[in-house]
C-alpha cells in the first residue's frame, strides 16, 4: 500500500509541475502578443482613386494618364466615368 501511495504522490507532483510550467508559457505568450509593435519609419503610400470605377489603390500601382489615375489598362482606354455620360 505504501508503494502505491508513493507513486500516486510522484505522479501528482509531476502533473502539477507540468501544469504550472504550461500556464507560465501561456502567460508569457499572451504578454508578447500584447506588447506594442515597433513603429516603422517608412512613410505611408498615397492612395488614389480610379477615375473610371472609383477603386482606391496605391499611387505606385495606378496607371497615370493626362492627370487621371486608373486601376487597369481597360479603364484607362475607356477614360474617366464622368466623360461617358
Amino acid at each position: 500500500m505504501g508503494r502505491i501511495l508513493f507513486f500516486v504522490v510522484i505522479a501528482a507532483a509531476l502533473y502539477f509541475g507540468w501544469r504550472m510550467w504550461r500556464v507560465k508559457q501561456i502567460q508569457e505568450n499572451s504578454q508578447k502578443d500584447r506588447a506594442p509593435h515597433p513603429i516603422t519609419k517608412t512613410p505611408g503610400h498615397k492612395m488614389v482613386q480610379c477615375d473610371h470605377c472609383g477603386l482606391y489603390l496605391d499611387e505606385a500601382e495606378a496607371i497615370h494618364k493626362d492627370g487621371h489615375y486608373y486601376c487597369c489598362k481597360q479603364h484607362m482606354i475607356a477614360g474617366p466615368k464622368n466623360n461617358e455620360n
